[in-house]
């Protein structure tokens, strides 16, 4: 019923909008949403979209890493030579915290996968405060979730619109209802992406 209203009323605003890369993108980065609120077939086209993202980001990431120890200045101590004893119970400690039990790290089309199957989130709650918790979990999907979350770094736009509607309101416009005005600043301010 929700999903049925909220597309109608994005159809409403401006055909096309639930299309943009931009919105498609942050809801399904969103953990209150996940895509839930996109039509199967956008949504199959956004998780697409995201696992690009993803890739490149883990790409740009592998590019700009450092060189590895082989390949700089960087020596390496000496490993005693081990005891011939009994191991004690610190040896073992020691070999299972050296063993790699940590599975091995998630593709980003399986990053992106295990992100989608994850239950939502309350829609009050903070989705940036989730992705602080989950980031070490979900590192590529966290950092594309970071730049379309992100809230602008300035209050100009909104400034411009409350300027904008203070000048469709007049001595002579006084009687101009609500939703016609929203509808025609809404016109005004995204003409330009028509």
């Amino acid at each position: 019923m929700y999903r049925v209203q909220f597309s109608d009323r994005l159809i409403l605003r401006g055909p096309g909008i639930s299309t943009t890369n931009a919105h498609v993108s942050a809801t399904l980065v969103d953990p209150r949403y996940r895509g839930k609120l996109l039509p199967s077939n956008d949504l199959d086209t956004a998780t697409k979209r995201l696992i690009e993202l993803t890739t490149t980001v883990d790409n740009a990431a592998t590019s700009s890493a450092p060189p590895d120890a082989s390949q700089s200045d960087v020596v390496e101590p000496e490993v005693k030579r081990p005891r011939l004893d009994e191991a004690s119970p610190l040896d073992l400690l020691d070999a299972e915290l050296q063993a790699d039990s940590v599975p091995s790290e998630y593709t980003p089309a399986e990053e992106v996968a295990d992100y989608l199957r994850q239950p939502n989130i309350q829609r009050q709650l903070d989705p940036l405060d989730w992705w602080k918790v989950n980031q070490q979990k979900y590192p590529r999907v966290a950092d594309i979730a970071r730049r379309y979350l992100s809230s602008p770094s300035t209050s100009v736009p909104s400034e411009r619109l409350f300027s904008s509607a203070g000048d469709l309101y007049s001595d002579s416009r006084n009687r101009l209802l609500g939703q016609r005005a929203d509808m025609l600043l809404f016109i005004k301010h995204n003409l330009k992406f028509v």
